[in-house]
C-alpha cells in the first residue's frame, strides 16, 4: 500500500464517521472571484490557505514592503519638517544642530531605503506574476 492509498483510505474513513459533516461553508459555492489577479488553477488553493489564516510569502512580502515605504515616507517628512523648523532659528547653533541632525537622519533614511529595495528585489523574485513586480523605491530627500 502507497501513501497515496492510505491518505485515501483514511479520509474515507472520516467521512464513514461524519466528521467532515460540521465543515463551515459547507454545501456552499466557493467564491474565487476574490482572487481575480491569480492564476485560475492556483485560486482554490489561494482560497484553502486564506481560509485556514495562511498567505503566500510574496503576499506577506508585498505587505511587509507596503508598510515600511508608508513608514519611510512618514518619517521623511516629519524629519524634513524638524529640519525646516531649526534651520529657521535665529540661533546659529541651533542651525548647527538641526542640520547635524538632518544628515545622521539623511543617512538612516537612505539606508532604510536600501532595504526596502532588497525586499523589493526578493519580492520581484517571488512574485508568480511578472507584472505584479515593483519598481525600486528611488527616495527624494
Amino acid at each position: 500500500m502507497d501513501w497515496g492509498e492510505i491518505v485515501e483510505q483514511k479520509i474515507r474513513e472520516a467521512i464513514a464517521c461524519g466528521e467532515f459533516d460540521d465543515l463551515p461553508g459547507k454545501g456552499k459555492p466557493i467564491h474565487l472571484e476574490d482572487y481575480p489577479h491569480t492564476p485560475p488553477e492556483w485560486r482554490l488553493a489561494f482560497k484553502v490557505l486564506a481560509d485556514a489564516g495562511f498567505v503566500p510569502d510574496w503576499i506577506a512580502l508585498d505587505k511587509e514592503i507596503r508598510e515600511r515605504l508608508k513608514r519611510w515616507h512618514s518619517l521623511a517628512e516629519q524629519f524634513a519638517r524638524e529640519r525646516d523648523e531649526g534651520l529657521a532659528s535665529r540661533w546659529a547653533s541651533e542651525r548647527r544642530k538641526a542640520r547635524i541632525l538632518w544628515e545622521r537622519r539623511r543617512a538612516w533614511l537612505l539606508k532604510e531605503a536600501d532595504e526596502i529595495n532588497e525586499r523589493i528585489e526578493l519580492f520581484n523574485l517571488k512574485v508568480p506574476i511578472k507584472w505584479l513586480q515593483r519598481r525600486k523605491f528611488h527616495p527624494r530627500l
